[in-house]
């Protein structure tokens, strides 16, 4: 039998090796699992962590502390970079602060402007739809119209506006807002009528726009704007809208001044047929309590609107236990319960 060579001094025998690049490889295996198990769990925790965030920023957002919300928003984003969820939140977040907007007298609405135009930005070249994207151009447009009462002179808010119709012809807030500015700008009421009909009949929003439509009018408030206010009002009841308690009050300063103080009453009558002013007046101020005793120019206009609408009686009804106190009222509520129940004789 032939002699076998020694093996070379030092060396493994070969079925050793092989173990050993077994358990190598066996270890790095191991090593790779580890290394997504730890990343599979550091994703689950992120998103964990995110949820819980987006959570909270809902709850403060209803409460309409948007600072705050904000701020968790941005913690979240720290938290994910990517999450499309996060990156929707912070959109609708900006578009809701900016539709609520509120300063006080030692701040510029650039101060909170500056950090919601970058994401409205953002959002409008990602925007997966028409509607998305006309709902941020539009926002985008509101900015520039909040910076230019900032005193910011060479701003168009309305390019954004006819940008935010082309992608969504009907949207609201673009409608909405560009009537808005043209009532800033003292433009043409009828126009801006056309737009914020426009935005109502999209079936989005209609509260806001409403909103958006009696403070413009409100704020460039004369006797023309004042009329446009009663055929609005008279729109919205017929809508089934809302007006809320403190524009209400000053719809009443309305007819005062038209019916009590005589301004073009005339004219004021001719705005609305009888029945539309009697119902959009009791429509306004339901609440006939809020107006006893402490307010008899309620009854007086009323009283106004009940001839005018040829239900005399309950005028007459109204009018004669205000004669009765007279002596408690002012002058001029006197003079024209006097007035009044002269013609209803």
């Amino acid at each position: 039998m032939r002699n076998r060579k020694p093996a070379a001094e030092g060396a493994k025998p070969p079925s050793i090796m092989r173990w050993v690049g077994y358990a190598t490889a066996v270890l790095s295996l191991l090593g790779g699992l580890t290394g997504g198990v730890k990343y599979l769990y550091d994703r689950a925790q992120n998103r964990q962590q995110v949820a819980v965030l987006l959570s909270a920023a809902a709850e403060q957002s209803s409460n309409h502390d948007y600072t705050l919300a904000w701020s968790t928003l941005d913690r979240a984003a720290t938290v994910d970079a990517h999450s499309d969820a996060v990156r929707t939140a912070r959109q609708n977040l900006a578009m809701q602060w900016l539709d609520e907007i509120r300063i006080t007298d030692n701040q510029h609405f650039s101060d909170i402007t500056n950090k919601l135009q970058p994401v409205i930005v953002e959002g409008i070249d990602a925007a997966k739809n028409g509607g998305e994207r006309g709902d941020l151009l539009a926002h985008l447009g509101w900015i520039y119209f909040l910076r230019t009462r900032d005193g910011e002179s060479n701003l168009d808010p309305s390019q954004s506006y006819a940008k935010a119709i082309e992608q969504d012809p009907k949207n609201p807030f673009a409608h909405a807002m560009w009537g808005h500015w043209i009532l800033f700008t003292n433009g043409s009421f009828e126009e801006a009528r056309r737009h914020f009909t426009e935005a109502v009949s999209s079936g989005r929003a209609q509260e806001e726009v409403r909103y958006l439509q009696l403070g413009a009018l409100f704020e460039r408030l004369n006797t023309a704007s004042g009329d446009e206010l009663m055929k609005a009002a008279n729109t919205i009841r017929l809508e089934h809208g809302t007006i809320e308690p403190a524009i209400r009050d000053r719809f009443f300063r309305i007819y005062r001044e038209r019916l009590l103080f005589k301004e073009d009453t005339p004219d004021f009558l001719q705005l609305l047929s009888p029945q539309e002013h009697l119902d959009t007046f009791l429509w306004l101020f339901p609440d006939q309590k809020l107006f006893d005793g402490s307010r008899p120019e309620y009854s007086v206009c009323l009283a106004y609107l009940l001839v005018s609408a040829s239900k005399k009686q309950d005028a007459a009804n109204l009018l004669n236990p205000l004669k009765a106190k007279e002596d408690q009222y002012s002058l001029r509520v006197r003079d024209a319960v006097d007035e009044m129940l002269k013609r209803l004789k």
